[in-house]
């Protein structure tokens, strides 16, 4: 999006990126995008989901599957999104890995439930945040405004 890209697939073969490789963690694909971007890779790396077989991932370090992983759909806490756009820069917005997980009902920082958005709809992929966060920019806002704090302390569900 700060590129003026309409997509992230778009990015990554303007930038000479293979957007699977991307997807799957492969590291010479994030060691490259760290650069680009100016990040570190070592951190993209630790944090990125990595396939390491049918259905079955690591992120830094820990092995998940597709049982305990929503890769498909997308999560998110409407208040944590709305504390990663300031000046209202949806571009500035990224996913947390926890969301992603099946059990993690609840956001530890606000005690909301964490909000899932429709499936993605081509040419947006299940996997592009950003993009997929604009899409439905207005009716995260108005979560975070409508949802209340879960009083509740279980912020995952055995």
């Amino acid at each position: 999006m700060r590129n003026g890209c309409a997509t992230v697939q778009d990015f990554c073969r303007h930038m000479g990126i293979k957007w699977t490789d991307l997807v799957a963690g492969k590291g010479a694909t994030l060691q490259h995008v760290g650069f680009l971007v100016g990040t570190s890779a070592d951190d993209l790396e630790r944090f990125a989901v990595k396939t390491q077989g049918y259905q079955r991932y690591t992120v830094n370090f820990q092995a998940l599957t597709s049982w305990t992983t929503r890769r498909q759909n997308l999560r998110l806490c409407p208040a944590c999104y709305v504390e990663d756009i300031p000046k209202n820069c949806v571009a500035a917005s990224y996913g947390r890995v926890e969301w992603q997980l099946r059990e993690f009902r609840i956001c530890p920082l606000h005690m909301l439930q964490i909000l899932t958005l429709p499936t993605s709809e081509y040419p947006r992929s299940p996997y592009d945040f950003a993009g997929r966060a604009s899409d439905y920019h207005q009716r995260i806002l108005a979560a975070e405004e409508e949802v209340k704090p879960q009083t509740q302390r279980a912020v995952v569900e055995p």
